[in-house]
């Protein structure tokens, strides 16, 4: 918005630096509101804002008319890194991204120069590749106090993710977390991938777009999935006392079938939860239990004479707990909850959303071998994941293809 003594328009290398947000954009305007702007903002020749968004901003929000000066050098790039690099207290990512960002801008500045017939700091402009471009990188690099490698990590970063380097650039990850999270999202879409490959070729009763359905019982029919071809098994077993068994054949399947650290999460009753988490310990590790809370009227548990206000989900894993893989979140499975944080859990209070959304990677397989009538899978599929289902009741197993085939 045009104010007195600028026109609106801002310079390329006003935005080399990220703004200012939050406690820190408050406490500059509640300076400019009661001791005034003590230092003026910069516009080029041309009348582009050079340096000082944050600044203006601030002065708009406290209700103080901004100030500009203006610079009439040739090297705006190197003036504005110059102001800005000790004002803020930056991470080496985000500097990193500061060069990186200042790159292309430091080469137009030195055509423009060229072709004034001024002396260069840098070889004149070539081929991309060429000695000019890597010595504008080392440039760039040495005015933020970066490094040519650390530009160049950014560049990858930059390149292969760009939330992830939104997040380098915020300051909310550290560079070289930002390429670890990077390098075991490029293994993992990889390794999903293949998995895939492998899947096409193995049969089952009905299928459709990111679904297979298989019927009958699960213990027989998991000997057709191939080895570690399973990210997150979701479901949910049936809970009296003479079921125990198959909790102990689900958690031997699984330990074959999931992937390595891949999960599974499974809801349970409470009265034989020590026999249940015996028996999937003796094949998995144990990883967390998440708790879903049941509102409305609690279930009456007569054998222990309690109101129950929530159940578990039991989650363990194939191999160790995979903390470097999935986010921080909640274990409550509660909007009420969720909102407090922030998670990526916002939209949607279904308990099996959020643990796929948690847990699952993108583009992952989730396996339901008590599928029902599909509700997990509709779910997973809905959520971009691979589903595969086992039913052994032939009616719900028509039912769950019905509604994974969007017919019903």
């Amino acid at each position: 918005m045009p104010i007195d003594g600028w026109a609106g328009e801002i310079h390329p290398a006003a935005e080399l630096f990220p703004l200012m947000e939050g406690d820190e954009f408050d406490a500059l305007v509640d300076s400019i509101r009661s001791q005034g702007l003590r230092e003026p903002a910069w516009l080029t020749k041309d009348g582009a804002l050079l340096d000082g968004r944050n600044r203006v901003r601030a002065c708009q929000a406290a209700g103080v008319k901004p100030e500009f000066r203006q610079y009439d050098g040739d090297q705006p790039v190197e003036f504005v890194i110059a102001l800005n690099l000790n004002r803020r207290h930056l991470t080496e990512g985000q500097k990193a991204f500061v060069a990186l960002s200042a790159v292309p801008l430091l080469a137009k500045d030195a055509e423009v120069r060229q072709k004034a017939g001024k002396k260069l700091d840098l070889p004149a402009p070539g081929r991309e590749g060429s000695k000019h471009d890597r010595e504008t990188v080392s440039r760039a690099a040495r005015l933020t106090g970066s490094s040519g490698r650390s530009v160049q990590r950014a560049k990858r970063i930059d390149d292969a993710d760009k939330e992830l380097a939104a997040k380098v650039q915020s300051g909310e990850l550290p560079l070289k977390t930002a390429e670890q999270q990077l390098k075991r999202k490029q293994a993992q879409e990889q390794e999903q991938q293949a998995r895939v490959i492998v899947m096409a070729y193995v049969n089952s009763d009905a299928q459709g777009d990111k679904w297979r359905m298989y019927v009958g019982d699960f213990r027989e029919r998991l000997n057709e999935i191939p080895d570690g071809s399973v990210d997150l098994i979701l479901t949910d077993p049936p809970y009296p006392r003479e079921f125990q068994e198959l909790w102990s054949d689900l958690a031997n399947h699984a330990s074959r079938i999931l992937a390595p650290q891949g999960i599974l999460c499974a809801l349970s009753g409470k009265i034989q939860l020590p026999e249940v988490m015996g028996r999937l310990g003796e094949h998995l590790n144990y990883g967390w239990i998440y708790s879903q809370p049941l509102p409305g009227s609690h279930s009456r548990i007569m054998a222990r004479q309690i109101l129950q206000a929530w159940k578990p989900w039991l989650a363990y894993s194939n191999g160790p707990w995979p903390s470097g893989r999935i986010d921080w979140h909640p274990d409550v499975l509660d909007p009420s909850a969720r909102a407090k944080g922030n998670y990526r859990w916002q939209q949607d209070p279904d308990p099996a959303r959020m643990l796929i959304d948690a847990l699952c990677p993108q583009g992952g397989t989730v396996l339901d071998p008590f599928t029902g009538t599909g509700s997990y899978g509709v779910v997973a599929v809905d959520m971009g994941r691979t589903f595969i289902g086992m039913e052994a009741d032939s009616d719900r197993f028509t039912q769950a293809v019905k509604r994974l085939g969007g017919q019903a």
